[in-house]
């Protein structure tokens, strides 16, 4: 192999000291990888924190490798876990999609109101920010006098696209549009047409031109865009037939499919609460159900959700709403059961900001309805 294959084969060589129980001789071929930058370098960080947690015989031993090296944002959290504050507060760059979470380490270490300040500033609507700050609801003229138009011939233009199932057409049209009163027009009118898939996704191109001054106050119309509230009667009565929040359920479906009851995830899953059909006949005892109705896909995805939270409790039953049962059995049995922890730990990269986003959404649907609760 030549030398810019090395860090491939160090990797997947340590992999295979790990299936087959050789945890020493992974740790030391991961280490090899950490001489170098490459690309497999945050891969295989991760690999030796899950060993850091899994492996308490190691634990020294990763303690005093990452005390010498210099390691990039990515491992922050060990420097957090090993109470190494001195490195937490020069690792001041981080990718965007880790800032957050990194300011968040930074507040709870150095207990400096900036850091949190920072990630409201970055991110208003994330969990740490709602958790810390609350939801920030202002009255803003400019939107009112946006919305109080009700003449917009674009707006029909699109509305047939859609009827005619013309979506490339339709979403051709709306990349091509640059101008935020439009954009929140479009998506208004979808709102109240009832196309909340499209609606939200076209309130989300206006959001980030809104936010773009950094702006973290928004108008209760625009938020009402953002989380709306479909289904509003049936998922009521059903979160209060198997006690569940509804602002959870609402959570979830808008990170499975915006609202969508007829979306086909690429490995199969189906409408709203993107269930699979062997989960389906599972939760109903074998009956088979039409998840594709709106009554159908909620009763089964509530009931399983409920399941979920009562087995392994609010955050790794979301969790395994993502990434199934099976994963989070095994991630239980060696990551720390704290907010910090869960938010890193978690192997996989997608439950992860899942588990976030999803945390994050129901702290709106919280604060944005708080009429949103169980009939009783």
């Amino acid at each position: 192999m030549g030398f810019k294959n090395r860090e491939r084969v160090n990797f997947y060589k340590a992999l295979c000291y790990l299936y087959l129980g050789d945890t020493l001789k992974a740790l030391n071929s991961f280490i090899r990888n950490l001489i170098y930058e490459n690309n497999y370098k945050d891969h295989t960080l991760r690999e030796m924190r899950i060993i850091y947690l899994s492996n308490k015989k190691y634990r020294k031993k990763i303690k005093s490798l990452f005390d010498k090296e210099k390691i990039n944002d990515e491992v922050i959290y060990f420097y957090f876990d090993t109470a190494n504050t001195q490195k937490l507060s020069f690792l001041l760059k981080s990718t965007e999609s880790r800032r957050i979470l990194i300011n968040y380490l930074r507040y709870l270490t150095f207990n400096d109101e900036k850091f949190m300040d920072e990630i409201y500033r970055e991110s208003p609507l994330s969990y740490f920010s709602l958790s810390a700050k609350g939801l920030c609801i202002e009255n803003n003229l400019n939107i009112d006098s946006i919305l109080i138009d009700s003449t917009f011939p674009l707006y029909d233009t699109l509305k047939l696209y859609l009827e005619l199932k013309l979506e490339d057409d339709f979403w051709a049209r709306v990349k091509k549009i640059k101008e935020p009163e439009k954009l929140l027009k479009i998506s208004y009118f979808l709102n109240m047409d009832n196309y909340y898939y499209y609606s939200i996704i076209t309130a989300r191109k206006f959001y980030n031109i809104y936010r773009r001054d950094k702006k973290v106050c928004f108008d209760q119309k625009i938020l009402n865009i953002l989380f709306p509230l479909p289904f509003k009667d049936i998922i009521t009565e059903l979160s209060t037939k198997y006690d569940i929040d509804p602002a959870l359920v609402y959570a979830i479906i808008r990170r499975e499919s915006l609202f969508d009851s007829t979306a086909v995830s690429p490995k199969g899953a189906k409408g709203l609460m993107q269930l699979m059909e062997k989960t389906a006949i599972k939760v109903n005892e074998g009956e088979r159900v039409n998840l594709f109705k709106v009554r159908e896909n909620l009763e089964t995805g509530i009931k399983y959700l409920k399941s979920l939270i009562d087995s392994f409790g609010l955050y790794y039953g979301i969790c395994a709403y993502n990434a199934g049962e099976k994963s989070v059995k095994k991630w239980k049995k060696f990551i720390p059961e704290n907010k910090v922890s869960i938010f890193f730990d978690i192997p996989y990269r997608e439950t992860r900001k899942y588990l976030f986003y999803v945390l994050s959404d129901y702290l709106v649907y919280k604060l944005l309805y708080p009429e949103l609760k169980l009939k009783i």
